[in-house]
């Protein structure tokens, strides 16, 4: 615990959080903890220090507060008959510091209604790769953490040590090679998955599009989820002997004339049944700057573009290929028997619900 006092700028606050820590170590306060206006009056502080100091043990998964029922050491605030915290199952979505949980709220949403049906509860937790595993895993222990949904990117090292004390799942992540008993929606095997069904259905025709964001020295930025589900979009396609013509543009499209290559491209391979990847929205967009929106819906039967999360493909006839609320929700199905006991395999959902072993 002692640790998350390097995070803490305010000295006074550092000082107050240091004796609440040093309390709830030694056991003197045993559940319940102290009011505010208390602390500040033991602490001879003012209300707004010790706040701080509060809010970093609750940012910490330290300490919980319960709206009118005070604040608790996590995992051992008593049992709240309206949210069923208490006496349940609880299972952690970890992310790291840097990324977001918006990119994966289809299937943490689907695993939450799963979870929910034995009386479970989840929660949300951040993480920074540069720190000690033992932080996390001391924030997953005083939750009662039973087992940890991973998204994104999870260091190797930082894996391991989780997997000896957790059923882990990882949610579109490799994990830095590590294997786990399950993973769900692999971006690089969803991307592979959706080029062969593609291919079988006939589809010979394919356009890629990258965007990246520009950083402050000039650096282009991809997300690590179109690179990945990309790079396996592209090796789908090149296993069956055909090419792929890839794109590389800024978000705001702001190259006139690679606009109008891209268009054209889209132009060409709509005629052709084409297939782009990863995002739809970089489409539409290169086709608004050149004006021929009017492409989205000529010459395609029912709509124009199929989305899951980032990963699209456009084709005539494609729309029945991704649906993402049913993979979600298929996905989701099979945890509860994932965590509940040990896999000897290794496997992967991939979106078009196929299991492949890994």
């Amino acid at each position: 615990m002692g640790d998350i006092l390097k995070r803490i700028r305010h000295g006074k606050s550092s000082e107050v959080l240091r004796r609440i820590v040093a309390g709830m170590e030694s056991g003197r306060y045993s559940s319940r903890l102290p009011g505010t206006l208390d602390f500040a009056e033991e602490f001879k502080v003012n209300k707004n220090t010790v706040d701080k100091a509060l809010k970093k043990l609750i940012e910490e998964g330290l300490i919980v507060r319960m709206q009118g029922k005070g604040t608790y050491i996590a995992g051992k605030e008593p049992h709240d008959a309206e949210n069923g915290r208490a006496n349940s199952r609880r299972y952690a979505f970890i992310i790291d510091r840097s990324d977001y949980f918006t990119g994966y709220l289809k299937i943490l949403d689907a695993c939450d209604e799963e979870i929910s049906k034995i009386n479970g509860t989840t929660i949300f937790v951040q993480f920074d790769r540069n720190e000690s595993p033992a932080k996390l895993l001391g924030r997953l222990r005083s939750r009662q953490i039973e087992g940890v949904f991973a998204c994104g990117l999870i260091p190797g090292e930082l894996l391991r040590e989780i997997k000896r004390e957790f059923k882990v799942i990882l949610i579109d992540s490799k994990g830095d090679g590590e294997p786990v008993n399950y993973v769900i929606w692999n971006n690089y095997e969803a991307g592979a998955s959706i080029a062969r069904r593609l291919i079988r259905k006939g589809c010979r025709h394919f356009s890629c599009i990258q965007a990246y964001r520009p950083s402050p020295k000039n650096v282009k930025i991809i997300s690590p989820n179109y690179m990945e589900r990309a790079a396996g979009f592209k090796y789908g396609i090149e296993e069956a002997g055909l090419k792929m013509t890839t794109f590389l543009t800024d978000w705001k499209f702001s190259d006139p004339s690679l606009n109008a290559r891209i268009a054209e491209e889209l132009a060409v391979n709509l005629r052709k049944r084409a297939v782009m990847s990863p995002c739809y929205q970089l489409a539409l967009q290169a086709l608004l700057k050149t004006g021929k929106a009017g492409l989205l819906s000529s010459g395609l039967k029912m709509g124009t573009f199929i989305n899951s999360e980032e990963l699209c493909c456009l084709t005539d006839g494609a729309y029945a290929l991704l649906d993402v609320e049913k993979c979600a929700r298929s996905a989701a199905s099979i945890l509860l028997d994932v965590l509940g006991r040990p896999s000897e395999k290794y496997k992967t959902v991939t979106m078009d619900n196929e299991y492949v072993e890994i």
